[in-house]
């Protein structure tokens, strides 16, 4: 399990962004310490850097949240509004 510090600086995404990301529910910590201390797993990890990539591709955290939420849901919605 990482620290919020040690995922970011593993990712090179900022501090602020990971607690951004959990506020908006993007990214949850798997697990808190008993102070209160965000921990994050493998799974997070590979959540985190998928985020990284499609943001990287230009796409937005909402179009990012619905492709990393569920893979048995289908592919995320389309970028256009038509169809």
């Amino acid at each position: 399990m990482l620290s919020v510090g040690e995922l970011a600086r593993a990712t090179g995404v900022t501090v602020r962004a990971l607690h951004h990301y959990e506020e908006i529910g993007l990214l949850p910590p798997s697990a808190r310490t008993v102070s209160g201390h965000r921990r994050y797993g493998d799974e997070e990890m590979q959540r985190l850097y998928r985020i990284v990539a499609l943001r990287g591709l230009g796409l937005s955290l909402a179009w990012s949240a619905s492709a990393t939420h569920s893979t048995a849901a289908g592919p995320p919605p389309s970028r256009s509004s038509t169809s």
